[in-house]
């Protein structure tokens, strides 16, 4: 009688060596970077490569975003309802010792020279293009 083990047995060693075979036949290449647990790392474990890739990921999602949020990037909105550059308007209204709005702003300024120095000279757009250029 034939042992029932054997014919399983001989499967798993033919498995086996066939498995051996194949690693003996792969070849690995070997490089400078690998990703680990998600992050990128550098033959030095630095994480130089890490922070490259995640920097091109969300530039391509910010320039995907950008087209699909509204352009609000206009001198009405910086003056009267952008929320950085209140204080700034406060400190023009204090100066004019009148309330600014989108209504009378021509108004206060064709007052006379003085309140039209004031308005012009102020430094809110200018701060903001300054900021811009700076990203």
């Amino acid at each position: 009688m034939e042992d029932p083990m054997k014919q399983p047995m001989e499967m798993l060693s033919a498995m086996k060596a066939s498995q051996e075979e194949m690693k003996a036949n792969m070849a690995t290449a070997i490089k400078n970077e690998a990703k680990y647990l998600g992050v990128w790392l550098d033959g030095s474990l630095c994480y130089r490569l890490h922070i490259l890739e995640a920097g091109k990921k969300a530039e391509k999602i910010t320039n995907a975003l950008v087209k699909l949020m509204p352009n609000d990037d206009t001198p009405e909105h910086t003056l009267f309802r952008c929320p950085a550059w209140l204080g700034e308007k406060d400190r023009v209204e204090i100066r004019l010792r009148r309330v600014l709005h989108i209504d009378n702003i021509v108004e206060v300024m064709l007052e006379g020279e003085e309140k039209w120095n004031v308005i012009a000279e102020e430094q809110i757009m200018r701060k903001k293009e300054e900021e811009e250029w700076r990203r």
